[in-house]
């Protein structure tokens, strides 16, 4: 696909009439017969519309990391290199994650997110292995090719999701404060309104702001495309093609992290109702994931009070997904 506005084509509703009068129905059934559920029936309900079936199912769920570091907020002997020894953590099984996604059933996928429609495989010190975005403090992360090219990435991996959901979420130096920053320009908000950290990540994302000061002007343009090429980054980017691929499956996104929830919003700027097919949830707790959650929807609820890698809860929250499945 060459233009990802095309892809908005891919995307419809998850709004079904019929559909959802069966469901319904059939729910009601089961609550008079087995008592009230509470939020797995909205749940199932959901992903009977996502997936357009009267009996949705949840298989073995790819988990996409989506990595990239940001020229604002990394050197080749610092940033790069601790994404990348989070990546090797993960990949050894020396993470508790690794361990969570083996009892979930789960499948790890590393993606390497690249300005470049075939990223090449690098070999030598895996600090290469992640790519890494120029500087936006000085001027464009990315070029608008390669904003599309991270787009077109995206979309190839979504498309090959298959087990009737897929977690999402973003790594690297700067993803965070790059995520607040594009949530900031698509909304017209303060970029800050988003970071929970105090220090160097906010003074970054202020002199990125300063420098692409025309996104916040009254009138400024909302393109996406442009939006991701000022401020990055390559994780974004992909992450947005991932969900673009993903529901062109109709599978159930599970977003997780300021990165992804960036990535939704590109998305959904692309394909408007991108917004059907996605669920919130959430590793870390604080006032940026507060305000992003609030842009949207709540997070999916959780018994646990985690501050973890994102993409942890995601994970955690297969067992209810599929709990959710179960009584359709």
């Amino acid at each position: 696909m060459n233009d990802p506005v095309l892809a908005d084509t891919l995307i419809p509703p998850t709004w079904n009439p019929a559909l959802a009068e069966a469901l319904a129905a059939r729910m009601e059934s089961l609550v008079s017969r087995g008592g009230a559920f509470g939020m797995l029936e909205a749940l199932a309900t959901l992903l009977g519309m996502i997936q357009n079936s009267l009996a949705p199912r949840i298989a073995t769920v790819p988990v996409a990391f989506v990595a990239a570091d940001h020229g604002f907020a990394s050197t080749p002997a610092s940033g790069a290199t601790r994404t990348a020894d989070t990546i090797a953590a993960l990949r050894d099984g020396r993470l508790p994650l690794a361990t969570l996604a083996r009892v979930h059933d789960a499948a790890i996928e590393i993606v390497h997110a690249s300005g470049a429609d075939r990223p090449l495989e690098i070999g030598g010190s895996p600090a290469m292995l992640v790519n890494r975005t120029a500087d936006a403090r000085l001027g464009p992360a990315m070029t608008p090719a390669q904003a599309h090219a991270a787009l077109r990435q995206g979309m190839r991996e979504g498309e090959r999701a298959q087990g009737g959901a897929i977690v999402c979420a973003g790594w690297g130096a700067g993803a965070a404060s790059s995520g607040a920053l594009v949530l900031g320009a698509l909304t017209q908000r303060d970029p800050l309104e988003f970071i929970a950290e105090d220090g160097e990540p906010r003074e970054c994302a202020a002199a990125v702001r300063e420098r692409h000061r025309a996104l916040w002007q009254a009138g400024a343009a909302r393109d996406p495309v442009d939006v991701l090429a000022a401020l990055g980054g390559y994780e974004t980017g992909t992450l947005a093609g991932v969900i673009l691929g993903a529901a062109a499956r109709r599978q159930a996104v599970l977003v997780d992290g300021i990165a992804a929830l960036a990535a939704v919003h590109v998305a959904m700027r692309v394909a408007p109702y991108i917004g059907d097919y996605c669920i919130p949830v959430r590793s870390r707790g604080g006032r940026g994931v507060d305000a992003a959650l609030a842009l949207w929807r709540p997070a999916l609820p959780s018994a646990l009070e985690l501050d973890a890698i994102d993409g942890t809860a995601g994970v955690l929250a297969l067992p209810v997904l599929r709990s959710a499945a179960a009584l359709l």
